[in-house]
């Protein structure tokens, strides 16, 4: 089926929501369009079955790994998929004034699974200390992100991988800078040095 999820995504680029049909999705993945109904009765179904299955792939990083590697990874990931014609194709339009409301909920059902996913990761890495406790996961989701969209789509410019380390090496260096800033200081006692007191001379009896 894997096949039948591809050539989904393939249609939504190429042609939108609104002209994607599993009828059209069955011809370019050379199924019978029964296959696919069978399994994803509604062409949203069908959408969202593609949507998850990329997500899947492409964002299941080690819980338990260092969180520069961890991050470094998820975003390498998200700029590898952003960063072919598919991806490309759907971020427009996504972003479009008269996007499909069908969609939108799909691409907000997406964002949650990535999101639960890094939730994980990030406790994992607040246990080891590794970041502040109080780190909003969504927060740090959409800096990061954010900014390969932008470099992506905005200034049309190609987002390598030293470009990906560097941003998050400077995400975490603000990260641990401020941890440690509100960190309480513990003062260390300072000793005490007593003097130490004169000896009583005997009195001289008269």
């Amino acid at each position: 089926m894997r096949d039948v999820l591809s050539a989904t995504l393939d249609e939504l680029s190429e042609h939108g929501f609104g002209a994607l049909s599993i009828e059209t999705v069955a011809q370019r993945a050379q199924v019978n369009k029964t296959t696919i109904y069978r399994r994803w009765p509604t062409k949203e179904a069908l959408v969202r079955a593609a949507f998850v299955a990329s997500v899947d792939e492409a964002a299941s990083p080690p819980t338990d790994g260092p969180v520069r590697q961890l991050l470094v990874g998820i975003l390498a990931r998200a700029t590898d998929r952003l960063a072919t014609p598919t991806g490309r194709s759907i971020m427009r339009m996504v972003v479009a004034d008269d996007v499909a409301p069908e969609l939108l909920e799909i691409m907000e059902m997406v964002r949650e699974r990535r999101l639960s996913s890094l939730r994980t990761s990030l406790e994992q890495a607040k246990l080891r200390r590794e970041l502040p406790r109080g780190l909003d996961a969504e927060l740090l989701f959409s800096m990061l992100v954010g900014t390969v969209y932008y470099r992506l789509f905005v200034l049309k410019k190609a987002v390598p991988r030293a470009y990906i380390e560097d941003l998050v090496d400077l995400t975490l260096l603000g990260l641990t800078t401020e941890a440690k800033k509100k960190r309480p200081r513990v003062r260390k006692a300072r000793p005490t040095t007593r003097k130490p007191r004169p000896e009583a001379r005997p009195r001289r009896r008269p």
